[in-house]
Parts: C-alpha cells; sequence; structure tokens
C-alpha cells in the first residue's frame, strides 16, 4: 500500500491517473478487505479531488470505494474525503 501512496503524492499526472485506477481496481477485486488499508491513500484521493484533470477519476474511485467495500468504507470515506457524498 505504500507504493500505492508514494504514486498519489506524485506531481505526475500520469503517475497520479494511474494510482488512481489501481484504487479502483483494488477497491472492485478486494471488496471489503480493503477497508483496513483505506486510511493509507485517502488523504491523498481527497487532496486530488482538487484537480479538475483528476476530480472524476477520483470520484469514480470514491465510487466504487463506496459500493464494493461496505459501510466501513463508506464511512471512511465521510471522514476522509468530505466533498465525496454518496449518492445511494
Amino acid at each position: 500500500m505504500m507504493p500505492l501512496r508514494l504514486a498519489l503524492m506524485s506531481k505526475e499526472l500520469k503517475v497520479n491517473e494511474n494510482a488512481i485506477e489501481s484504487v479502483r481496481v483494488l477497491a472492485e477485486c478486494c471488496g471489503p478487505d480493503l477497508v483496513q488499508h483505506l486510511g493509507i491513500f485517502l488523504a491523498q484521493l481527497n487532496s486530488k479531488i482538487q484537480n479538475k484533470q483528476l476530480k472524476e477519476q477520483v470520484l469514480r474511485a470514491c465510487r466504487t470505494i463506496d459500493d464494493c467495500c461496505g459501510p466501513d468504507a463508506a464511512k471512511l470515506l465521510k471522514n476522509k474525503v468530505p466533498t465525496y457524498a454518496s449518492f445511494f
């Protein structure tokens, strides 16, 4: 998880895009097992949501986390990414 966090902290747009996509795929594959690791990179997702080029991709990743990882993940999302709002 730490390399993923470092990728999300990168200044390179392409690295950020790939890291955000990796988070989304991990959420789909791991589901609730990812919850224990979400705190490691949700703060970085929160900082990327302000970037106009990354906003849609970050929101998509957050929706996937919300859908696939269960209610504990939804609570973490609300705490760590306050601008994300679940539509359910």
